[in-house]
């Protein structure tokens, strides 16, 4: 990007903002963590205009990013994971669903099922880590996600913080996962498999 050798006042501000962006294409191709946050009180409509200053570097991010953090609510995750990004490194990935988890009145189940667990099975030859958590009691129905989780070859951590009374009723998902990933419990020097809040 070629920009001029002195700003005068009208132009301060623009080259500023070029360089900005210059600098931050340089760093794009280094970052190897990211995490994608968004207000449970935003509007969607404020989280799709930002995303796209993601999404557009998801072809560089991809062969370098290690760990990522999703702490978002769903209707932002669906808008964010579709189309899912490709990034064939990953090792750690961890989901936060902030309170409340969603706010569109269709619900949740069908993002994670449609949309969360696809991305999840798309790196599960990479992922190292994996966990979910939930910071409000509203009612998800995390088994039919668990159900819908592959095998992780290479999984030596899996962290599970949901509450019990409302999104595991249905322990079958649990059971499964578990039971897949049975070798990584007993290989785990400190074994972290999940942790269910009390009512």
């Amino acid at each position: 990007m070629l920009l001029p050798d002195a700003c005068t006042p009208p132009t301060t501000f623009h080259c500023r903002s070029y360089r900005y962006l210059e600098e931050m294409i340089d760093i794009v191709p280094r970052v190897n963590a990211l995490a994608l946050r968004s207000s449970p009180h935003d509007e969607i409509s404020i989280f799709v205009k930002a995303l796209p200053v993601v999404t557009v570097t998801w072809d560089t991010l991809g062969s370098n990013l290690r760990s990522m953090t999703l702490d978002l609510h769903l209707e932002a995750m669906r808008h964010a994971l579709s189309p899912a990004p490709v990034l064939p490194n990953l090792e750690n990935l961890a989901v936060r669903l902030p309170s409340p988890p969603y706010s569109s009145p269709a619900g949740p189940d069908s993002t994670l099922v449609d949309v969360l667990a696809p991305f999840v099975n798309q790196h599960r030859l990479t992922l190292q880590s994996f966990g979910l958590s939930t910071a409000s009691k509203h009612p998800l129905d995390i088994s039919s996600f668990l159900l819908q989780l592959q095998h992780f070859p290479v999984l030596q951590s899996f962290a599970l913080s949901v509450y019990a009374n409302t999104q595991l009723m249905d322990t079958s998902g649990l059971q499964c996962i578990l039971g897949t990933h049975a070798y990584a419990e007993k290989a785990l020097p400190r074994p972290q498999m999940a942790a269910l809040h009390a009512p």
